[in-house]
């Protein structure tokens, strides 16, 4: 919405932007996630692109302006910005359903309830904003879901991408011989495709031709890992035994307290998780429930076939202290969480995702020790996260 350079909003905008920018050095997003300029406003980098704008509303915007617009949660949002709130959370909700890749008639009316309530509460927030075509156009989006299902499938990226390329060309203003410049360029672009197919983004050791590959280095894993481990792997085994249970026989099936390290795992499909910064936020079924943890061990068991087993580091949500408070972190897609001293031995498949996050210091909404607040990134948003 455009607003007066004189107007009450203005003021918000110029404080707001400058917790942003404060904010977004700390905001850690998964490889894969298009990051957002530390000079957000700026015109010195430009215009964003679509997938910047994307992040911006889906991950940086509701992980940087939660503790902007709450102090305390049990006393409700700051003075005076409970309706910029409210319109901001529309507007995310918004953000999400569009660019989901499966949606449903749920979905569409959600869609149209949250873009009305954005309306509705930017004529107070922008005090009487202009409107443009475009907030015209998207009060149809819920209809064309309907109609047409997710529109990723109907978007025009591909063409602007092609505009992109096109604009690209050296031509050199040669009037009857852009054509054949262009094909050149197409042709070489299709050739280099081509060659770089089976090119891989993710980091594989290569090995020298005609050397032997070497073998992974054991490590002694922790007592109280190996004690997860040996009794996650005894549920299902019940003749696997404790090294420490001795003396065994010659057939005995015991499980070994050496093992190798792994500095990430393929989970599912394009999935992939890490002991670094980017990729260890996760979430994971266990029990019929979700839980969030961080990646801190990924071993291999040269004795089971190489297989992987990860080792997360629990946290658990902040306790609900009001409506208002679980419908803003519903509506943001967002989870405050506190890490414990508890772990949980993992197979790769039971982790479902990872999240982008910002630590909090002590006594961030009025707790008194550090948080972390999670945005996990939904499986149908991002098209691939890249191996750390």
């Amino acid at each position: 919405m455009d607003v007066e350079e004189d107007s009450p909003t203005c003021d918000f905008k110029d404080t707001a932007l400058l917790h942003i920018r404060k904010v977004i050095p700390n905001i850690v997003v998964p490889l894969g996630v298009t990051q957002v300029p530390p000079n957000l406003g700026d015109p010195k980098h430009g215009k964003l692109k679509a997938s910047e704008w994307h992040s911006l509303f889906a991950t940086y915007l509701p992980l940087s302006l939660l503790d902007f617009f709450w102090d305390d949660p049990a006393s409700g949002p700051k003075s005076g910005q409970a309706k910029m709130l409210l319109n901001f959370s529309s507007l995310v909700i918004c953000t999400n359903i569009v660019s989901k890749k499966g949606v449903t008639n749920r979905n569409c009316d959600e869609l149209a309830e949250a873009y009305m309530l954005y309306s509705e509460t930017a004529k107070d927030v922008f005090n009487s904003p202009k409107v443009t075509p475009n907030h015209h156009y998207a009060l149809h989006l819920p209809d064309q879901l309907r109609w047409w299902g997710p529109l990723a499938n109907v978007s025009e990226f591909s063409g602007e991408r092609i505009n992109g390329m096109l604009q690209r060309i050296q031509t050199n203003g040669l009037i009857g011989k852009m054509e054949g410049t262009m094909m050149r360029e197409f042709c070489q672009v299709q050739r280099f495709v081509s060659r770089t197919s089976g090119w891989s983004l993710h980091k594989e050791v290569e090995q020298q031709a005609g050397q032997p590959k070497r073998s992974a280095r054991l490590v002694e894993v922790h007592p109280d890992f190996y004690a997860a481990m040996f009794e996650k792997l005894r549920f299902e085994d019940q003749a696997l035994r404790n090294y420490k249970d001795g003396p065994h026989g010659d057939e005995a099936n015991v499980l070994s307290r050496y093992v190798t390290q792994e500095a990430s795992v393929r989970c599912s499909g394009n999935l992939y998780i890490s002991k670094s910064k980017q990729n260890r936020m996760v979430v994971y079924h266990k029990g019929g429930q979700t839980h969030h943890g961080i990646v801190t061990h990924i071993y291999g068991l040269p004795d089971f076939g190489g297989r992987i087993l990860v080792g997360v580091k629990k946290m658990v949500e902040m306790g609900t202290v009001g409506e208002s408070w679980v419908a803003t972190l519903r509506d943001l897609g967002l989870h405050l969480t506190q890490v414990v001293d508890d772990y949980e031995v993992l197979d790769p498949c039971e982790v479902n995702g990872v999240c982008a996050y910002r630590h909090l210091p002590a006594w961030t909404f009025r707790v008194a020790s550090p948080l972390v607040l999670l945005r996990p990134i939904p499986r149908d948003v991002y098209s691939v996260l890249i191996k750390c």
